[in-house]
């Protein structure tokens, strides 16, 4: 989370980290409101709706080649 540009939720783009449980877990935007991600250690990855995890979202960062 220290690295990036921290990016407001409305102009996410595919390929931003999205992070969530007070930055305890990350996704990667894919757009169209979808993320990605693994819900626990061990699990399958699965493709979710932004949305569906809106209330948890702590920020999202993009990270850039400098």
């Amino acid at each position: 989370y220290a690295f990036g540009r921290p990016v407001l939720r409305s102009q996410l783009r595919p390929g931003d980290l999205v992070f969530f449980h007070g930055l305890g877990h990350v996704g990667l935007y894919m757009g169209r409101g979808k993320i990605i991600h693994s819900p626990q250690s061990g699990e399958r990855v699965e493709i979710q709706s932004l949305a569906e995890r809106s209330g948890r979202v702590q920020g999202a960062r993009r990270l850039v080649r400098t």
